[in-house]
């Protein structure tokens, strides 16, 4: 029931002087595609009523995205942000390689493979359950202490400007167990690489999570 469009632009580019320009100040100037997407998302903007923000957010994202929700709002738009998921490594890995008579391709191959990957590819067989477990709670162990100050930061700021923030981390990872979920239902690896982003898999698994809740937000916003 919805139609999105994305406009690619750094939170930390937008400026109150953006729709009187023809091209993102972060870019070169003689970029032409780069100019044409720019002024193709500025139109998509002025037909929106609603804009997610929704990026990789940076120290420096944070520290100019007061000013673009004052710039948003003042075109009456409707808000939400969307908060980062966590930067979690491949270090901590419970898994001792020295058990298993591997050639040296192979023990550079899985060292660079996510702990149940790993797993996967030493044992030819899914965890059990407690297994699984330790390996949720090793995934915990090893997210990004910036993301967690990061998003900190991200809520902060959301409360204080009253626009709605949908946390995606809550809905893969539980704080007060300190685990993160590693596989979706039907056992495929939720995380692509180490700094946030997901597999095509872990992707749509987030997104049904996700959807009733977003669902709920946009209905109270166009009340």
């Amino acid at each position: 029931n919805y139609d999105f469009q994305n406009f690619h632009i750094q939170i930390s580019c937008i400026e109150e002087e953006i729709f009187l320009r023809n091209h993102d100040k972060c870019k070169g100037k003689l970029d032409l595609k780069s100019k044409a997407d720019f002024i193709d998302g500025l139109n998509k903007i002025s037909e929106s009523s609603l804009i997610i923000l929704s990026t990789k957010w940076s120290e420096e994202d944070l520290e100019n995205l007061h000013n673009v929700i004052g710039i948003l709002k003042k075109r009456n738009k409707k808000l939400i942000i969307f908060g980062n998921l966590f930067d979690i490594s491949k270090k901590n890995n419970i898994l001792n390689i020295k058990n298993f008579d591997l050639n040296f391709l192979q023990k550079n191959y899985i060292n660079k493979l996510f702990p149940y990957e790993k797993y996967l590819y030493l044992n030819n067989k899914f965890p059990n359950r407690n297994e699984l477990e330790n390996l949720n709670k090793m995934y915990f162990q090893n997210i990004s202490s910036q993301t967690l100050e990061r998003n900190s930061s991200l809520e902060k700021i959301a409360y204080m400007n009253e626009i709605p923030l949908l946390n995606l981390n809550s809905y893969l990872c539980n704080i007060q167990q300190k685990q993160c979920e590693v596989i979706t239902d039907d056992k495929k690896h939720i995380l692509y690489d180490t700094t946030g982003h997901l597999t095509m898999y872990g992707a749509k698994y987030l997104f049904k999570k996700i959807n009733p809740s977003f669902e709920e937000i946009i209905l109270k916003l166009n009340k």
